[in-house]
Order: structure tokens, then sequence, then C-alpha cells
């Protein structure tokens, strides 16, 4: 609870300074259950400019049916939230006022998809932040994923801007 308190006063602190927030849920029901991390989680829904979750992440944490549901329920409670919603080999799909575009995923030969999902996070953020549009950044994140699953371990396939980019090249 410490730690939760602590977290939410850094989120106010940020948001009073103008920080942008995003926020990745990465639901583990081992660690916490669904309906605690429902009342945890929702200062930070409230506040993410870039909510970045899995389909069934978002509809657990909406306790919605459908993704739809919880789409339309994140939005009454912040309707200026992008959504990245992480689809894993098969890329994501970007939600940004009110549209929404696929973004296709590469193929490679997965060695470990250990910290597939922090490389991706780190690499849309980056580009985002950097000024490309949302759906270029989830090019580029899709492609750090991409090259993140290609290694063995969480930190070995974290690929260079260098390395990215000679990625977008050969898979245009």
């Amino acid at each position: 609870d410490d730690a939760l308190a602590l977290g939410v006063a850094m989120l106010e602190r940020a948001k009073s300074q103008g920080v942008r927030i995003s926020f990745d849920p990465n639901l583990r029901p081992q660690l916490m259950s669904v309906d605690k991390a429902r009342t945890a989680f929702a200062p930070f829904l409230v506040a993410a400019d870039v909510l970045i979750p899995t389909a069934d992440e978002l509809i657990q944490l909406m306790d919605a049916e459908t993704l739809d549901d919880a789409l339309a329920s994140l939005h009454e409670i912040n309707p200026n939230c992008m959504v990245v919603l992480t689809q894993g080999a098969d890329g994501c799909r970007v939600y940004e006022d009110g549209d929404s575009v696929d973004v296709a995923g590469y193929v490679v030969t997965e060695v470990d998809p250990t910290g597939a999902g922090d490389c991706f996070d780190a690499g849309f953020l980056t580009a985002w932040l950097a000024g490309k549009s949302a759906v270029d950044a989830a090019r580029w994140a899709n492609a750090c994923g991409a090259l993140a699953v290609t290694q063995q371990g969480p930190m070995a396939g974290a690929a260079t801007t260098e390395q990215v980019e000679a990625f977008l090249q050969t898979n245009a």
C-alpha cells in the first residue's frame, strides 16, 4: 500500500507539472487480483495520455463484456486517452481521436518473448515523444518488440536506434 500511495503521489505531482503520462497495466492476477487492480490502477487510467494494454487487460480493468464496451468506458473517464492495444506478433491497434488503425507486426524467429512488451512500450514512447505520429511510433514499437524476441533474455534484445532503423528499412 505504501508503494501505491507513493505512485499516486508521484502521478499527481507529474500531472501538476504537465508531464505526459503513459500506463501499461501489465495485469498479473497472481500478484494482485483484478478487482484490487481496478481500484489501484483507477488514478492511472484517468491520468494516462497513453494507455498500452492488451485487449484482455482493458476488458478486465474496465469490467466490460467486450473491447468496444471497455473502450467506451475508458473514454467516459478519460476522453483524451490514446490507446495502443498490443497484439503480440500481430502488431498493435492505435485508438486516437475516435479513429483506430491496425499496425501490422513483423515476422521474425522467436527465441524468447521475455522483455518484448517493455521494448514495445519504450519504442512507442520514445518515437512518439520525439514527434512521430502515433501510427509511425507504433511501427517503431512493433520493430522494437520483434527485435526483442530474437534474443534470449529480457535485456539482450533491446535494440539501438540504428538497429531499429536498419530493421525497418529491410522490413518496409
